[in-house]
């Protein structure tokens, strides 16, 4: 196991801001709670909140939230979807505890 850390002479006093972070387009950013069952291969487990940007072209291999007849599922984008890509997964907040 590895971890790197600022030692105390170089560490920054400003505060992080979690919204600036993870926002890449704040008009078109959203965010949902995952409800459905864990999702290991995709890093993507129950409850976490998924930070969905709907300005985001998807790639082949992206995560994306797809509107299939009125139900959202999680898929990873391969190409065609069955649904409507409503946003991509620009990242996933979830507790390690």
């Amino acid at each position: 196991m590895c971890a790197l850390f600022q030692s105390k002479e170089n560490v920054s006093h400003d505060r992080l801001d979690l919204y600036s972070l993870v926002t890449l387009h704040a008009s078109a950013t959203f965010y949902f709670r995952y409800e459905g069952f864990d999702l290991p291969d995709i890093f993507i487990q129950k409850n976490d909140v998924l930070v969905i940007d709907r300005s985001v072209s998807p790639r082949v291999g992206n995560i994306v939230l797809v509107n299939s007849e009125g139900d959202f599922v999680i898929e990873k984008f391969s190409g065609q979807s069955d649904g409507e890509i409503w946003g991509v997964v620009c990242h996933v907040v979830h507790k390690l505890i």
